[in-house]
């Protein structure tokens, strides 16, 4: 395709890379919902190593493309376009985890955020950087363990129902 036939459907450069950048973001959106409706009703356990697999896959893949259009996020305004994305996923996350079969969670919306932002952390970290082949071969096993266990502090068990503090009688405020 040659400059001119480009032009003709982006009149800027910066249009072309945020329509790449949104291909990419959809792309990957597309993937992590279906990863997480694939383990609907399964364990943390199976949950988190689909959800972070499919997404460490995708940003390690091809290393050099994710850095780039982390890079082109920067220089554009993105925000309104990757908040959608994240609003997307976030809903995911919680529609799954809520089916957790050894799980429940009393702020399921706060939960599914931090699991989210466990994931994307990390990752935009040692995508900005320059992390060492061993760093990015180690991530998944990191982010897993990170999401899994803080998901079971967050969790009570499937079958118990969370104590309810009771308050102190009327006798003890006198």
């Amino acid at each position: 395709m040659s400059v001119g036939t480009l032009y003709q459907y982006f009149p800027q450069k910066e249009a072309l890379l945020f329509a790449v950048l949104q291909r990419h973001l959809s792309a990957l959106s597309d993937l992590l919902v279906q990863a997480a409706e694939s383990t609907n009703g399964e364990t943390l356990e199976t949950m988190v190593k689909t959800v972070v697999g499919v997404f460490i896959r995708e940003k390690t893949c091809r290393i050099d493309v994710s850095r780039a259009l982390y890079a082109v996020a920067g220089e554009l305004d993105t925000r309104g376009f990757v908040r959608q994305i994240e609003t997307r996923n976030r809903a995911a996350f919680a529609k799954m985890l809520d089916t957790a079969s050894d799980a429940r969670f009393d702020d399921i919306a706060t939960t599914a955020f931090m699991f989210a932002a466990a994931q994307v952390g990390p990752t935009r970290m040692l995508l900005e950087g320059q992390a060492s082949a061993a760093t990015i071969r180690k991530l998944r096993a990191h982010i897993e363990r990170l999401c899994l266990n803080y998901l079971r502090v967050e969790a009570w068990p499937r079958t118990k129902r969370r104590r309810q503090i009771a308050s102190p009688p009327d006798t003890l405020m006198r």
